[in-house]
């Protein structure tokens, strides 16, 4: 007997990277990284001042504090941070109860890892305590961990578990983030349709869909600030923008599929996981 044949339609997801980073010029005739941009969805963005010669906060709301970096001229941004080989290298921005994540958020870090003859070690690109942790590591952007509510569950065993959902939503990066160029990096979370994306130079790197009953908005302790390129050696730091919501970074699928074979029953399904 003729067994059905199943078509699979490819779809192509054209990728728009983002144009390589530079200065563009406000209305005001201040001079910007591309991209970071200023509006009612910023909480903060940072950047070099070049009339002050240090690290700002475009908002005006936060004071960051550098360690171990200095302000260096660049040949796309004009000014920016670098870090060198020292061990306490980072930014920190105090979060005063200022910090909230209403409706998900977006990360965006303009980085330029440098190897130097050798691979860049990497590190911690941004990390708050009791909410999210997120690393470079053999050239990939990794979500360590993210914090969303949960509920407290007892057992009947001191070692199994102690609140539902376990999982903290981490997973690891795709694509090979350049080193020796100025990239744009990106960590998107919708709350509404509880979806977490990677992003490289605008292309889309990692999906997460969380499957999770009720509102899951991303945890913020005002007692916790954040740190960026902590620890991190022989990076330049050209921006910072943390935003509420998710931002649209770049071209995403407007849906997926997942293709599962039934051996026992001689079919194939296909499920859609989301239709944006």
């Amino acid at each position: 007997m003729t067994q059905p044949r199943l078509v699979l339609g490819l779809a192509l997801l054209l990728v728009v990277a983002l144009s390589p980073p530079g200065r563009t010029q406000t209305a005001a005739g201040e001079k910007t990284v591309r991209g970071l941009d200023v509006d009612d969805r910023t909480i903060f963005a940072l950047q070099v001042d070049e009339k002050k010669g240090e690290l700002v906060d475009r908002t005006d709301r936060f004071k960051p504090v550098v360690s171990g970096g200095k302000v260096v001229e660049d040949d796309y941004l004009g000014q920016c941070l670098r870090f060198g080989d020292g061990d306490k290298n980072g930014v920190s921005v105090s979060d005063g109860g200022k910090i909230a994540f209403e409706g998900g958020f977006t990360l965006e870090v303009w980085l330029y890892l440098e190897e130097q003859g050798r691979p860049n070690p990497g590190g911690t690109l941004a990390g708050k305590i009791r909410s999210f942790w997120f690393t470079i590591k053999d050239y990939k952007l990794d979500n360590a961990w993210m914090v969303f509510p949960t509920e407290e569950v007892f057992t009947t065993n001191d070692k199994q578990i102690k609140h539902f959902p376990v999982d903290s939503e981490s997973f690891y990066g795709a694509m090979s983030i350049p080193a020796d160029r100025w990239v744009h990096l990106a960590v998107t979370y919708d709350q509404e349709m509880k979806v977490i994306r990677t992003w490289v130079d605008g292309g889309l790197d990692r999906t997460r869909y969380m499957v999770r009953e009720g509102d899951a908005p991303l945890q913020s302790d005002p007692t916790r600030g954040i740190d960026f390129v902590r620890g991190m050696k022989n990076v330049r730091l050209g921006g910072l923008r943390l935003s509420r919501g998710a931002r649209p970074i770049g071209p995403a699928p407007i849906m997926e599929a997942q293709v599962h074979q039934l051996p026992h029953e001689d079919k194939v399904a296909v499920c859609i996981n989301h239709i944006a």
